[in-house]
């Protein structure tokens, strides 16, 4: 792999399974992004809202219809399809985003169980997202549509990721070990913002074990930010 790597932007994601924001600097601890999946929709059943039905998850249907940010570091905010917003210790946000699944859920903060899915830090390269578009025929393929914290500018067109298994990383001031690839279902393709569903994007990935990215988690914490440089130790 060629040329310098270095940090393209850097997300997170509030409230689980919504979509997230795009922010200039993130904070990691040992869990992961700080503010990161702190929230989750809990629906009848005990299990948080998601793209897809698990043990711990059970899918809810508009959820990238709605949106998650942090104001002032401190409260975190649910955007509705229509504009309206509700902060998460709001009570009336349980029946507003209750109306826009179609079932009852509550937003709850996080607990003794985890929202996070596979790991505390997901990175992608715009290497894998240039293979991804050529898989599929498209000039780019939307980088929100893989939900990563860390979007890694990266020469090339290849699945470099593929090779960072078991290393580590150094990006501003933080030190991750990648920890395995990223495992992706079918919320990849699902409608994002006016673009339909894309099945075949999921459909791309049935060779390589439907994985794309990486995983990470912390070995020392600190701050990423836009424009960071990133090197192997």
């Amino acid at each position: 792999m060629s040329g310098a790597l270095k940090v393209e932007l850097v997300a997170r994601y509030p409230v689980k399974a919504l979509r997230g924001e795009s922010i200039e600097v993130i904070e990691l601890d040992e869990r992961g992004v700080v503010g990161d999946r702190q929230w989750a929709l809990r629906a009848e059943n005990g299990k948080f809202g998601s793209g897809k039905s698990t043990r711990r998850f059970t899918h809810l249907p508009r959820l990238l219809e709605m949106s998650s940010r942090v104001l002032w570091g401190i409260h975190t905010v649910v955007e509705l399809p229509d504009g309206r917003e509700y902060a998460t210790v709001d009570p009336k946000v349980h029946e507003a985003v209750s109306e826009v699944v179609g079932s009852p859920v509550t937003v709850v903060g996080e607990a003794e169980v985890s929202h996070l899915d596979d790991s505390p830090v997901h990175l992608l390269t715009g290497a894998s997202l240039r293979w991804m578009a050529d898989q599929v025929g498209d000039a780019e393929v939307d980088w929100r549509r893989f939900r990563p914290n860390i979007l890694i500018d990266c020469a090339g067109d290849d699945r470099v990721e593929d090779d960072w298994i078991g290393r580590r990383l150094e990006i501003g001031t933080v030190e991750v070990e990648i920890t395995g690839l990223a495992v992706r279902c079918a919320v990849i393709g699902h409608a994002l913002d006016r673009e339909p569903n894309r099945p075949d994007l999921l459909a791309a990935l049935a060779d390589h074990d439907l994985t794309l990215g990486a995983y990470a988690k912390v070995i020392r914490p600190g701050v990423v930010g836009t424009g960071d440089p990133l090197r192997f130790r």
